[in-house]
């Protein structure tokens, strides 16, 4: 009997290193096994991988390397995003991979990351409205992708994530002096973002993909894929009047992800503003998913 098409996708971001298995089904496919780890690639700073960050990203690989042996997948592809694209020693930790787990891994541009997040959220998420922008907060980077009847009309990447933004949180709860400066930065920053919007004539929708956005979903304990401009305003000044300890309590906010969480939700604040959307689609999929659905196809899409 012929063994259904399987394949495994890792994601190697700058915060959390991601695993999905899967196998091509009738509809796309159907996962078989799906885990995230917090490796903290930029913890100590993202242009150099520091000692402590190799070691936390190799142990997480050779437990990946286990899992994918089990299912041994006839597609591989592991892919590296903002921290490898800026670290001076990258080239270090690929041949280490390479020496010691036999595997290659492509450092994608933040183009080809936009592309492929665009592909993940499409072919994933239902119910969309034929217009929106989709925004994926990540460690080192964050992109935007303008996306209408499932074409992108444009997209960007920028180089701020949350790693990138945890110097304008250094006080719990964040200063009012903080939140202006990180403001100031983003204006600054998000020009190319902004001056494209001027020339929206309408509000687009929001879609938030993966990462914070699930994070701020689970916090709100709905069954729903959307979070209301309430619901999320109810959840930002939580969070900004909050400490460090008291967000490690909080329900549906993991702790790996208190620390970050402030800044990314100021940063979805700051663009929420400018879009004027009625309120936030939050998708399961992102990069990985776009990897794995492009996997199973021969041709590539928009």
């Amino acid at each position: 009997m012929r063994r259904s098409e399987t394949a495994a996708v890792l994601d190697l971001g700058t915060n959390t290193f991601h695993l999905i298995i899967a196998e091509k089904s009738a509809v796309e496919y159907t996962v078989l096994h799906h885990e995230k780890q917090f490796v903290h690639l930029g913890k100590e700073g993202l242009g150099h991988l520091s000692d402590p960050a190799i070691q936390r990203a190799m142990k997480t690989l050779f437990d990946f390397h286990s899992k994918v042996k089990t299912y041994a997948p006839q597609k591989l592809k592991i892919v590296s995003t903002a921290a490898l694209r800026r670290a001076d020693n990258a080239s270090f930790f690929l041949q280490k991979i390479k020496e010691e787990l036999g595997w290659d891994v492509d450092i994608i541009s933040g183009d080809e990351e936009a592309r492929l997040i665009h592909l993940g959220v499409v072919h994933t998420l239902e119910n969309l409205p034929d217009e929106f922008i989709i925004m994926d907060i990540g460690g080192g980077s964050t992109e935007f992708i303008h996306s209408k009847n499932k074409q992108i009309l444009w997209k960007y990447s920028f180089d701020l994530g949350v790693a990138v933004l945890s110097p304008f949180h250094t006080k719990d709860p964040i200063t009012t002096f903080e939140k202006k400066s990180l403001f100031g930065f983003l204006q600054e920053r998000l020009q190319p973002l902004l001056q494209y919007i001027q020339n929206i004539k309408s509000p687009v929708a929001l879609v938030g993909a993966s990462g914070s956005f699930n994070t701020l979903r689970s916090m709100t304990n709905t069954t729903s894929r959307q979070i209301s401009i309430e619901n999320f305003e109810v959840l930002r000044k939580s969070l900004c009047h909050s400490t460090l300890q008291q967000r490690m309590q909080m329900k549906g906010l993991p702790n790996a992800r208190a620390g970050y969480i402030v800044t990314a939700c100021l940063l979805i604040d700051f663009v929420l503003d400018v879009l004027q959307s009625s309120c936030i689609f939050v998708s399961p999929a992102a990069l990985k998913e776009g990897i794995l659905w492009e996997l199973f196809h021969s041709s590539k899409s928009n």
